[in-house]
């Protein structure tokens, strides 16, 4: 079912015309779930326990998403306002076709929409040719369902000497069903078999539909150790994940498109999708700790006023973990599947020639290849990737080999640090000073660099992920 209206969407009264395609809600309650959860606590020794559960938990489908008109996007960033002035003067229709099916019928039959029969093919060019192009929209599946997710853990704690406890277990998580995109009519410019959606509505072109075909799978050891009494003038924490994080769409509509799996290399392919999540780290190590600085019991300091040695804290919060997984794309499309317009991105990626080599010295740190490589690859030199056939045609002849997120940054770590100054001024006021190091090293982490073949900036990381050093001074009464 499509339709035709106009929008008085733009400053100024302008009309907007658009094509609304499906108005009705396609989304369907599903109230068969079943969400069974179960537990276990058992102990071993008297300062051993043995602790698990699993449960499978429901996934509700997006209510609100970032190209929803609530949101201000992409409106926002258009010059279309959410809440345009309204006008009693009727709108013009001039020159808006009138929609048909493929015998040139007018359509709904006799004006009335009760006499449209479900899966009408309507003769979408017109429509199309209004509009200057081919039809891109974004739809819902008509099955689109509540995905779950199984999740559990099994756990070890022991309690140590000195008021330590210790925890070491597994914890898996499984989801299926996941809402994600899809693109069943292919890309524009993709063959006819690959376009069988075009070929029922003449002029409906690339479009993307999501749909539960989503999945991922967590794993990972995790081990913590833990003080919570202030024994010894010290509490603590430190923990430590060893991970793995494996799906075929990291996010629904969000996120860097090649990394996150929002558009395929193949689109008829999801599993050639599968992958390291765009959220993948291996390894993370983070530790907190608060130790009561007991200066008034130095004896170097014994002739300084105990106001000023007494009260005093440290605390920190270190964190040190793997890097962020990314994508290296082609700008091109393919001779099959055509070339995105919607996204705007190319899902493509390139044949893997030779592993490439990576900045080991030389260059700049915020290099991630080699010299050799970057160069190639600005140039489109074809050694490390190749983009076969597009240099003579404009696009591949085939999606690449190369996979999903196959890159990872360098390992990064942070290290935030706190005094604290404990003043009593009389018996319920208290006055506390407090100064503040973030990032105290002043370390610095890359994001991915950029991935695109040939663009100007391949392979050299244009921002960081962590902020400067910061120090913040602080006085805080406490009554």
């Amino acid at each position: 079912m499509a339709g035709i209206v106009d929008d008085p969407s733009i400053a100024g009264g302008s009309v907007y015309r658009k094509l609304v395609l499906n108005p009705k809600p396609l989304y369907r309650p599903d109230y068969k779930g079943v969400a069974p959860r179960s537990g276990l606590a058992f102990r071993i020794t008297p300062k051993t326990v043995f602790r698990g559960g699993f449960g499978i938990f429901t996934n509700l489908p997006l209510l609100q998403t970032a190209d929803q008109n609530s949101f201000g996007f992409p409106f926002a960033s258009t010059g279309i306002t959410n809440n345009p002035p309204m006008s009693l003067t009727p709108l013009s229709v001039a020159g808006i076709p009138t929609l048909t099916d493929l015998q040139g019928n007018p359509l709904p039959p006799g004006g009335s929409t009760r006499n449209l029969q479900p899966n009408t093919p309507v003769n979408l060019q017109p429509v199309a040719a209004f509009f200057g192009g081919p039809l891109l929209t974004n739809l819902l599946c008509t099955n689109l369902h509540n995905g779950y997710m199984m999740s559990g853990n099994v756990m070890l704690e022991r309690q140590l000497p000195g008021d330590i406890s210790f925890q070491m277990g597994y914890v898996t998580n499984n989801a299926v069903g996941l809402y994600a995109s899809e693109y069943p009519n292919a890309y524009v410019g993709a063959l006819p078999q690959y376009t069988p959606y075009s070929l029922a509505d003449p002029g409906l072109g690339e479009f993307q539909l999501t749909d539960n075909h989503g999945h991922s799978t967590y794993n990972s050891l995790q081990v913590e150790a833990r003080k919570v009494s202030p024994a010894h003038g010290i509490t603590f924490q430190v923990s430590y994940t060893y991970s793995k994080s494996i799906d075929n769409a990291s996010t629904v509509i969000n996120g860097p498109v090649a990394i996150s799996g929002m558009l395929q290399n193949n689109p008829f392919c999801w599993r050639c999708e599968k992958a390291v999540s765009g959220f993948d780290f291996t390894h993370r190590f983070v530790t907190n700790f608060i130790f009561k600085l007991l200066l008034d019991n130095w004896r170097a300091l014994s002739a300084v006023p105990q106001r000023l040695t007494h009260g005093w804290q440290m605390t920190s919060i270190i964190e040190w973990q793997s890097g962020f997984p990314f994508t290296v794309t082609s700008p091109f499309g393919t001779k099959e599947y055509g070339t995105d317009a919607y996204v705007g991105f190319q899902a493509t990626r390139p044949d893997l020639v030779q592993q490439p080599t990576l900045n080991t010295g030389g260059a700049p740190e915020e290099q991630f290849f080699s010299t050799a490589v970057v160069n190639d690859e600005r140039n489109l030199g074809q050694q490390y990737f190749a983009t076969p056939g597009a240099l003579t045609t404009g696009v591949q002849d085939h999606p690449g080999n190369l996979g999903r997120n196959t890159f990872c940054t360098s390992p990064f770590s942070n290290f935030d640090l706190s005094l604290i100054k404990d003043t009593a001024l009389t018996e319920g006021k208290t006055l506390q000073f407090r100064a503040e190091l973030f990032n105290l090293f002043n370390q610095h982490a890359f994001a991915p660099p950029p991935a695109v073949l040939g663009s100007p900036g391949f392979g050299i990381a244009n921002n960081t992920v962590l902020p400067e050093r910061q120090i913040q001074l602080a006085l805080r009464l406490i009554f």
